[in-house]
């Protein structure tokens, strides 16, 4: 099932709790879950499936998860005082003129730096600085 909202996690949860109502201790459950979820309704499903949900029946066996679909206006829910808003800021303001393209990207925080699809932590600064 692909969940995008609150409604499909509780919708999920409706059509397990269906299967037998007045017997979920006798109900075993193998489902396919994929999907984006914002962060409120990732709490949901976290709560209500992963928790609730798989406590109630006999066996809640999923494959796959949704993944967390954060917009910009979630960005101040992750670090005090919005340090991964002002970091995600950073790189759009990067990207759009074009200094992340290339082989080598350094990234906001010191020291990191990706290398194609490999993070790395280095002691030395490309342009000659040392951490």
């Amino acid at each position: 099932m692909v969940l995008t909202s609150g409604q499909d996690v509780l919708a999920l949860e409706a059509r397990i709790r269906g299967i037998a109502p007045d017997n979920p201790g006798a109900v075993l459950v193998w489902a396919a879950v994929s999907g984006l979820l914002p962060v409120e309704d990732m709490a949901l499903y976290e709560s209500t499936i992963l928790k609730r949900l798989s406590g109630a029946v006999a066996c809640l066996r999923l494959t796959g998860a949704p993944h967390l679909s954060a917009g910009t206006e979630d960005l101040d829910r992750f670090g005090a005082g919005g340090a991964v808003r002002a970091a995600a800021e950073q790189l759009l303001a990067r990207s759009a003129a074009g200094v992340l393209r290339g082989s080598l990207r350094r990234m906001p925080c010191n020291g990191c730096f990706c290398s194609g699809r490999r993070w790395e932590h280095r002691q030395d600064d490309p342009d000659g600085r040392t951490d």
